[in-house]
């Protein structure tokens, strides 16, 4: 993992919300290095925190409850990425504008930069979730300005397909939250 780097796009994305996307879409790197590169250290960094923000409340947690909240943690921004992706490679045409699904993992996980960066800092305590909300809703304006250079779609069309992908993103995640607080329940009965 190339920390230096990540913190560069990072960066770039943030002090630049509309000039970047057209050299993001035109970095020479395709959609799995993207994901592997930037967004699944993101992740993970972020699940770490999620974990660290458990121990900095001073409360006493079962390991069941740690690996749950890993899991949640790290399921959710996961299963919204694999989602937000596939739907915008497959409906992007419907909207005007061209997405295979290696473009969709680049766009993706670009602009998904204010959600990762977010809950960061918001994992790590409840005070602090403010942050991990502002994240998500700046992911959103990312996500908006990124779908003109990376999807192709016209700018007159760009907030459906927003909405579709939040919406996506929403039900993915909640998905892997009811599911794992599922399981949890299970197990901590049994």
């Amino acid at each position: 993992m190339d920390w230096k780097w990540i913190y560069g796009r990072v960066l770039d994305i943030f002090k630049e919300p509309h000039e970047v996307w057209p050299r993001l879409a035109g970095d020479g790197l395709d959609g799995e290095q993207v994901f592997k590169d930037f967004a699944l250290p993101l992740i993970l960094l972020g699940s770490l925190v999620s974990l660290l923000g458990m121990s900095l409340l001073g409360q006493e947690v079962s390991g069941l409850e740690i690996f749950y909240t890993a899991l949640v943690s790290f399921g959710a921004p996961l299963a919204s990425f694999l989602a937000s992706s596939w739907v915008l490679a497959a409906t992007a045409e419907q909207f005007g504008g061209r997405a295979s699904l290696d473009r969709a993992k680049k766009c993706v996980a670009y602009s998904s930069a204010g959600g990762y960066v977010g809950s960061l800092v918001g994992n790590l305590h409840l005070s602090f979730f403010i942050f991990g909300l502002a994240g998500s809703v700046f992911s959103i304006f990312l996500l908006h300005q990124s779908l003109g250079a990376m999807a192709g779609v016209p700018p007159e069309r760009r907030t459906g397909l927003t909405l579709l992908l939040v919406a996506t993103q929403f039900i993915a995640s909640l998905v892997v939250f009811v599911s794992v607080g599922y399981l949890y329940q299970a197990s901590a009965q049994a």
